[in-house]
């Protein structure tokens, strides 16, 4: 007699994905659904929980064998993720660098405007002493 089917044994498949979800994601879960889209105005769940959230999915299409049903599996992060700490440190640093480099390039060229103009200051008060002294020797003349 032949027989014609499936030869397969019992296994908790929720327990496995959710074992090997978990070492994919390190620290944070990872929430799966599993739908059958082949109505694609009401999908029907096939795993998973109902639970919809907020944040970044991503979606790939399954394919059971059945050319007739078309099934999507959605996976997420059940928390939001963390924020970029990294990032945000490293922008600031910039940031902060930028403007001590602004701040140091502009306190330059104010000190060298001011040693500019205190030069010129300097030059017209040594005129002014130079021609008080050549007054002074005109109205007392040395013997």
């Amino acid at each position: 007699m032949q027989s014609t089917g499936y030869l397969g044994g019992i296994f908790d498949v929720e327990a496995l994905i959710d074992k090997l979800l978990h070492q994919l994601a390190c620290k944070q879960f990872i929430m799966v659904n599993i739908y059958d889209t082949t109505d694609f105005s009401e999908p029907i769940s096939m795993y998973g929980a109902n639970i919809t959230g907020k944040g970044i999915y991503h979606n790939n299409t399954l394919n059971f064998g059945d050319p007739m049903r078309k099934h999507e599996m959605h996976c997420r992060f059940k928390q939001n993720p963390p924020l970029p700490w990294l990032a945000i440190t490293t922008s600031i640093r910039t940031l902060v660098v930028a403007w001590l480099i602004d701040y140091i390039f502009h306190a330059t060229v104010n000190r060298i405007v001011k040693v500019e103009d205190d030069y010129r200051k300097m030059m017209e008060l040594k005129k002014r002493v130079e021609d008080a002294d050549v007054a002074k020797s005109q109205v007392f003349p040395q013997p």
